[in-house]
């Protein structure tokens, strides 16, 4: 079995990366997250622009909150037109501190941010459909977080597409 799962009849290459973590608990999705930023955005510097999804508006405030208190430069996901225009513009184009933007579905949907190396579905999709439009923006990888309540969903998600995501191997930065 290979460390990499690769998707068939995507509409973006197969050679996407998707992984999944088994977190256990809610509250340690952060600590796993600014792990993963650690090693990938800061120690290796191969991954500069990463996206970030979460399922509500709410998490997108509390998560970019504590991830600035941990130095760790992010871009809030805000629900105004011309402030989402800014922000793609900001994500795609400065350069320097690594990019990291927070958001939820419906704030990028139609938008195409391909700087993005890096996805982290720090919550999973309510609706396997959506996966696509998650990791589809990716030019890498595409790690999912999971704890117990969401293991049928990452089912739901494989079968969709017909395909299986790994377990993010403890090495994963041989990978990158």
């Amino acid at each position: 079995m290979s460390l990499s799962t690769r998707s068939q009849g995507f509409g973006r290459p197969s050679s996407i990366k998707q992984f999944y973590v088994d977190v256990d608990k809610e509250e340690w999705k952060l600590e796993t997250l600014c792990d993963i930023f650690e090693l990938t955005l800061k120690a290796y510097k191969s991954i500069t622009h990463c996206i970030v999804f979460v399922n509500t508006i709410d998490k997108v405030d509390w998560l970019t909150d504590k991830m600035r208190s941990r130095d760790h430069y992010v871009i809030h996901g805000d629900r105004d037109q011309n402030t989402m225009d800014t922000i793609e513009r900001e994500f795609l184009f400065e350069s320097g501190s690594p990019q990291v933007l927070i958001t939820t579905d419906p704030l990028v949907c139609g938008t195409d941010l391909h700087k993005a190396s890096l996805v982290v579905n720090y919550d999973l999709p309510t609706v396997p459909e959506n996966y696509l439009n998650h990791i589809g923006r990716s030019g890498k990888f595409a790690i999912n977080f999971m704890i117990e309540d969401e293991a049928n969903m990452l089912i739901d998600i494989q079968k969709f597409y017909n395909m299986v995501i790994e377990e993010l191997p403890c090495n994963f930065e041989d990978l990158l």
